[in-house]
């Protein structure tokens, strides 16, 4: 699906609930028919820290505004890449509740970006 053409003009994916897994998170990162895409939201599906690393250096989605990731599992490896990414700097709103952060990797996200992450349990 991710090198489709037909996705050059999509500004919204909603894929929570389907299975996908880092497989399916790198092929989106990788995909240059993505780089218009302003929301995305991979709830509740098998991507782990390795999908979200991706999504994090991935210059195809620096345009993204609300990315939601919550129910994944994810760990400080993930807090660590989403409060360096260059590329999500520009987050409006980043879900992220329901995760495995340690107090330190929310932290961490916290100081990044403030209150446009969401991280309650």
């Amino acid at each position: 699906m991710a090198a489709s053409p037909t996705l050059a003009n999509l500004r919204r994916l909603g894929l929570s609930n389907n299975e996908i897994t880092d497989e399916g998170a790198v092929a989106l990162a990788q995909s240059k028919y993505l780089t218009r895409l302003r929301s995305l939201s991979l709830r509740a599906n098998s991507v782990t820290d390795k999908g979200v690393i991706s999504l994090a250096e991935s210059d195809a989605l620096r345009h993204l505004r609300s990315l939601d990731l919550g129910y994944l599992g994810l760990t400080d490896d993930a807090a660590k890449a989403l409060a360096g990414s260059a590329p999500l700097s520009n987050l409006e709103s980043l879900v992220l509740v329901r995760n495995k952060f340690t107090p330190q990797g929310a932290a961490l996200l916290q100081s990044t970006f403030g209150r446009r992450v969401s991280l309650r349990n």
